[in-house]
């Protein structure tokens, strides 16, 4: 069964990070807005992702996050069949116009992944730059983390 998430439409172009948190964060009780969340993990003009500052930001909220790249460590499916479930959320970092095959848009990008069905091999993403959920095949997912080996492409557990 799949986790149920609200909506949160990212309010800035390169602000999918925050929004995605936002979703975390309210399914689990705490209110925070995309803007205070922005304040506390922008560097350099953008959202910073790293293990290390989410992992900051988030203890404030007992919570914790560790990373998996599965082009490192092991295979996705194994990833999403071992970490999706209602203690964890997870965030998956690709890039977006290998993922959607739309050339002209944003690169880096995040989103939640709410459901993996084994035997489609289809992974729901809810992705805060669209109105909705998108299901994408797990294979297509794999090359848009593998594109151009970024090392912060991959998944991203809070638990």
């Amino acid at each position: 069964m799949a986790k149920k998430y609200l909506l949160c439409r990212q309010e800035k172009d390169n602000w999918c990070l925050p929004a995605c948190l936002e979703s975390v964060l309210k399914s689990r009780g705490f209110f925070i807005s995309q803007s205070q969340i922005s304040e506390k993990l922008v560097v350099n003009n953008g959202c910073d992702l790293s293990v290390g500052l989410l992992d900051k930001f988030l203890k404030e909220y007992n919570l914790k996050c560790r990373f998996s790249n599965p082009n490192l460590d092991y295979e996705s499916d194994l990833v999403l069949k071992e970490e999706l479930n209602d203690k964890n959320d997870v965030l998956v970092a690709y890039n977006y116009q290998e993922l959607h095959k739309i050339r002209n848009s944003v690169g880096k990008h995040i989103s939640i992944v709410q459901e993996y069905n084994s035997l489609s091999d289809e992974v729901r993403l809810i992705d805060p730059s669209r109105e909705n959920a998108v299901n994408v095949q797990l294979i297509d997912l794999n090359n848009a983390i593998l594109y151009r080996l970024d090392s912060r492409y991959g998944f991203y557990i809070i638990n």
